[in-house]
């Protein structure tokens, strides 16, 4: 759960095998690696989880209070790398259907990310190695 929601919420019993909360996990970041699909809403954990090119939805069943009290940086719904669903029908129908447009993932990490070849340590080590690094006297 988000930091701010201070409240856990319950899982009906009949739903504990398929719904499980993950709250006090200790590395939330860890978690993307064994997720198959994500639904979120507003979270930037998205921006970590496109680099796995994997489905998300995003169930936006309050985006018209929330854009009206805490708003956002850019058109939600144009720039949501995944199908957005306004209602939880929305999001079952998405869910059964495999309708997750998944091409916007690729899309959303050209927009966001200008270099992943995955060389960014190695290119981090030269420099301070290679570059930066004076011979102690």
């Amino acid at each position: 759960m988000h930091h701010f929601i201070h409240e856990e919420i319950p899982i009906p019993g009949q739903y504990r095998d398929k719904f499980l909360n993950f709250t006090h996990f200790a590395d939330g970041l860890n978690l993307l690696h064994v997720t198959d699909i994500m639904i979120t809403d507003y979270s930037s954990i998205i921006y970590e989880f496109s680099m796995l090119d994997r489905p998300m939805l995003f169930f936006s069943y309050d985006r018209e209070v929330y854009e009206a009290t805490r708003g956002f940086h850019r058109n939600y719904i144009e720039s949501a790398p995944g199908k957005v669903c306004d209602t939880f029908d929305d999001l079952m129908t998405a869910l059964e259907t495999h309708d997750y447009e998944i091409e916007r993932v690729e899309k959303f990490r050209k927009e966001n990310f200008d270099n992943i070849d995955r060389g960014s340590s190695d290119r981090f080590i030269d420099w301070i190695l290679l570059k930066h690094l004076k011979p102690l006297n």
